[in-house]
């Protein structure tokens, strides 16, 4: 007899591989500091501060974003009901030239 409790193991699987691809994007340009205060709060599966980690550091140092990763930044937002927060919103409007203010992301 089923409880009616949802089983969130596919979603779990799922996000953490898109985070897998992310962080391996961001392998070059982030610290292993860096990396590994994102993996702390994935590894407790708190998704929302994982992303909101990643991208304060993008922001906070100037780290350029290649459309596909911002692209996956918003399907994982997306994923876990996050695309509207602020954070999200402050990552895609940052002013400025990739060539004054960002540093490439892997490439």
């Amino acid at each position: 007899m089923s409880l009616g409790v949802p089983d969130y193991s596919q979603f779990y699987a799922e996000t953490e591989l898109e985070f897998g691809h992310l962080l391996e994007d961001a392998r070059q340009s982030f610290s292993e500091a860096e990396q590994k205060e994102v993996l702390r709060f994935l590894a407790a599966r708190e998704y929302g501060m994982a992303l909101e980690t990643f991208t304060g550091i993008l922001i906070e140092e100037s780290k350029f974003i290649r459309p596909p990763v911002l692209q996956r930044l918003d399907k994982i937002a997306a994923a876990i009901g996050l695309q509207d927060e602020g954070f999200i919103y402050d990552l895609h409007n940052i002013q400025g030239s990739p060539d004054d203010l960002f540093k490439t992301l892997s490439g």
